[in-house]
């Protein structure tokens, strides 16, 4: 058995541990040495860690675009591939349809009742002018040519998506509405597609949501505006949403933050950890520091002679670390080497 464990089974036989811990134990260098005791310094703590929860992310509503396809075919070419960055008017796709090749030669046929509407409104005007015409039939040339224009602009704008292939009258490229990056580009090379179909979603930020549940002990803790990391990087996002209704199958309610895309997909599943700013006393010592005692929760300090049995209060832990109160600003906490100074601290002098 080791001499440790030996000491200690020894004071719980003969009863010499003490419920408390307050008096300070003297302790030399040397023997503090032997005991494998060192210490660290408790360093003013940056960031506390309210919560670690597993997240989902998603596309963000405001910063997701969907590329619907204008007039149905078959796809005959795939142009920008999934998770490619594209810019405004970039081709996504190639598609072989009849209904592009229709709608093209109808465009025509509007821009040529446009123009004939446009001339019978301007005759009709100088005619009204001169007395000639009554203003009904200027009026009813001027309702005309506004239905021309409408009915030419509506087709001009649906065409204004796709971009026509040179000796190829019924083939047409499905162009990017906005700079973004290409989600969910399913379509199949040879696979008919109906118009009105998403063809694709665009990322047009640079930004993910990451979606979780929040427990109902975090409801109320946890805001809007709080800094956001994945576990062992840097806070680069935030709380964006907190939900204040619990669901009924899940108990928790849900937490939106929104996280830099880099190097993330949407649909992946990770963990994201919320953080908040701790008071200007808070310090951040080892959580091998800490130690129980009864409902307490105490570290040992460095002191002159040997170390002190200190309580504090645990605001969180953050992997190896702790953040707490109760230390002073120049404290050093024991983080080996705790074992060691309880038995000591509880046995009787």
């Amino acid at each position: 058995m080791r001499p440790l464990a030996l000491a200690l089974a020894l004071a719980v036989l003969f009863g010499l541990i003490r419920p408390l811990l307050a008096a300070d134990i003297d302790v030399s260098p040397e023997q503090a040495a032997a005991l494998g005791v060192e210490t660290q310094p408790a360093a003013p703590a940056t960031v506390l860690m309210t919560a670690r929860l597993p997240a989902t992310l998603v596309l963000p509503g405001s910063g997701a675009r969907a590329v619907v396809v204008p007039f149905g075919g078959v796809v005959t070419r795939r142009l920008a591939q999934e998770g490619e960055a594209v810019a405004a008017g970039q081709a996504l796709l190639e598609l072989h349809s009849a209904e592009y090749l229709a709608a093209r030669a109808a465009q025509r046929d509007r821009q040529a009742r446009l123009e004939q509407a446009r001339q019978q409104a301007a005759r009709d005007t100088a005619l009204l002018r001169e007395g000639i015409v009554p203003a009904r039939q200027a009026q009813q040339s001027q309702a005309a040519l506004a239905a021309a224009q409408a009915e030419f602009g509506a087709g001009r704008d649906l065409l204004a998506a796709t971009a026509a292939v040179d000796g190829q009258p019924a083939v047409y490229r499905l162009l990017a509405p906005a700079a973004g990056v290409v989600h969910e580009g399913e379509l199949r090379l040879g696979e008919p597609v109906p118009a009105g179909h998403s063809a694709a979603l665009l990322l047009s930020g640079d930004r993910l949501w990451a979606e979780a549940q929040l427990p109902p002990t975090l409801v109320g803790r946890v805001r809007a505006g709080q800094a956001v990391r994945l576990p062992g990087g840097e806070p680069a996002g935030r709380v964006i949403a907190v939900g204040t209704v619990l669901d009924p199958a899940s108990r928790a309610a849900l937490l939106r933050a929104e996280l830099p895309a880099a190097g993330l997909a949407a649909g992946q599943t990770l963990e994201i950890e919320i953080l908040d700013t701790p008071p200007a006393a808070a310090r951040r010592v080892p959580a091998a520091a800490l130690s129980r005692d009864g409902d307490q929760t105490l570290v040992f300090l460095a002191v002159d002679g040997g170390f002190r049995p200190q309580p504090v209060e645990v605001l969180g832990r953050d992997g190896e670390y702790a953040v707490v109160l109760g230390l002073p600003a120049d404290a050093r906490v024991v983080a080996r080497g705790v074992a060691a100074l309880k038995v000591l601290a509880r046995q009787e002098p």
